[in-house]
């Protein structure tokens, strides 16, 4: 299972505007025709604590859903790693 080309650019156009960060991870779960696919994207910091932010990645994600494939997002506190400089 491939993510339709809307997906793919709307993930493209959040990365750019930098809503989230990274590749999302992706899990389908198929039922005959039909497949349910959950986006794992983490949002940086500054933005993840705003419904309004929460709201548009949500939406421009989920609103890329066909007939054959519910679009489902999970959205995490993007955590860059702590490099300790000792």
């Amino acid at each position: 299972m491939t993510l339709s080309d809307a997906t793919l650019q709307a993930i493209l156009d959040l990365q750019e505007r930098l809503l989230i960060v990274g590749d999302p991870k992706v899990e389908v779960e198929q039922e005959g025709d039909f497949s349910k696919v959950t986006l794992y994207v983490q949002m940086p910091e500054r933005w993840f604590h705003s419904n309004k932010h929460l709201d548009l990645v949500y939406r421009t994600l989920e609103d890329t859903s066909t007939k054959t494939s519910l679009i489902v997002v999970e959205i995490s506190r993007y955590e860059p790693l702590d490099w300790d400089e000792a």
